[in-house]
């Protein structure tokens, strides 16, 4: 059995996935609901103490990390880092993650023959922790900040020569700056964060 959606507030689980770092127990804790096309399907939140992100279901598809990749996200991406976007069944989506645009998500580009060195800099101040981006060009560009599990922490449509995001409060990783220039070049640069 993958998952178990007879379980009650207060009840615990234990799930050994092999994609995971390790078998974890975890307790049902909220229940809410997440509008998908079908109409409400209940979301569960799945906690242990010993970890600070939490584990979420949603009743009839899975993990929100997908639907094998259960507790792999509450390890923090030490395993890899997987995210539901979307959910279909005979061809229609019947959930859509409210967090991303579309079924997809490009992380890095591959097979673009724009060198990152001629589109934008990045440089990592850590005294101030803040990221400065300057661009080599002056034409607009959308520039998206995601950390390494994926999560969108900024979006910004800009044509000014220098960017500025602060990340202070924000943990130690490995951040992903994303330029859309033209609505059509995506360049991407990791940048360590520590």
């Amino acid at each position: 059995m993958i998952y178990d959606f007879n379980l009650q507030p207060g009840d615990t689980v234990v799930l050994n996935n092999p994609r995971a770092a390790s078998e974890v127990t975890l307790t049902l804790t909220e229940i809410d609901s997440v509008e998908t096309t079908d109409g409400y399907r209940e979301r569960w939140k799945l906690t242990n103490d010993e970890f600070e992100i939490p584990e979420y279901w949603i009743e009839g598809i899975g993990s929100m990390a997908g639907v094998i990749n259960s507790t792999t996200e509450i390890f923090g991406g030490l395993c890899g880092t997987y995210i539901l976007l979307c959910e279909e069944e005979n061809e229609n989506t019947v959930y859509q993650n409210p967090q991303y645009e579309s079924c997809y998500y490009l992380l890095l580009n591959s097979g673009s023959n724009i060198k990152s060195e001629e589109t934008f800099n990045v440089i990592y101040r850590q005294s101030i922790r803040q990221i400065d981006i300057a661009f080599n060009t002056s034409e607009e560009r959308l520039v998206m900040i995601t950390n390494i599990q994926g999560q969108l922490l900024s979006k910004i449509q800009t044509i000014d020569a220098h960017l500025s995001f602060s990340l202070s409060g924000k943990n130690t990783s490995l951040y992903i700056i994303n330029v859309l220039q033209n609505n059509s070049k995506l360049v991407s640069k990791k940048i360590m964060v520590y």
